[in-house]
């Protein structure tokens, strides 16, 4: 991030000496930080995904889930609201944190299964959020969980599969992969 802006910045720059608006870049000269080469897009493979599964405490194994079936980012899942997810018609719509964009995206018979089973362990709509914290507030509340990292990476770990440098997004490549195997369109992905 810090090299996006020094470039950034460094161009901005340039275009201002180019202006005559100054007569020297101070940018210029900064070194930028190293770079480890691209970690490459990484994609869980069946076998993986389900040690993931086994290995996650059961709090995001239904997260892990929604991120493999649907593609959504972390932050989507988290923010998953019980209005968003419409049973009847087998399908999950939100508007996208990231870009705004509104999104349908149809539910497998499994996935819907096992949010169904959530509704009735978790008081379903009555709670607004999906995914609630299993701890109550001091009030006697809960919340919607704020982060997963560390139950995610202690999921890593206990799978085996920490060493291989995945991420929370990884999830969302895997699904893309898979659907692009399958033959849909790379637009429609």
């Amino acid at each position: 991030t810090v090299n996006r802006e020094m470039a950034l910045l460094r161009c901005l720059f340039n275009v201002a000496i180019q202006k005559n608006h100054l007569l020297r870049n101070p940018v210029q000269g900064i070194k930028f930080y190293p770079e480890s080469a691209r970690r490459g897009d990484r994609v869980l493979s069946g076998l993986e995904f389900m040690r993931l599964i086994e290995a996650a405490p059961p709090h995001l194994q239904l997260i892990l889930l929604v991120a493999f079936f649907t593609g959504l980012r972390k932050g989507d899942i988290l923010n998953l609201q019980w209005k968003d997810v419409d049973f009847r018609k087998h399908v999950i719509r939100i508007m996208m944190m990231k870009t705004g964009d509104p999104v349908e995206i149809p539910m497998l018979p499994y996935l819907e299964s096992q949010l169904r089973g959530l509704v009735e362990t978790a008081g379903g709509p009555d709670a607004a959020y999906v995914f609630m914290s299993f701890r109550p507030k001091k009030d006697g509340t809960y919340s919607k969980f704020c982060d997963i990292k560390n139950a995610f990476r202690g999921a890593l770990k206990r799978s085996g599969l920490a060493d291989q440098g995945y991420c929370f997004h990884d999830l969302r490549r895997t699904f893309a992969s898979i659907l692009h195997a399958k033959g849909v369109p790379l637009l429609t992905i």
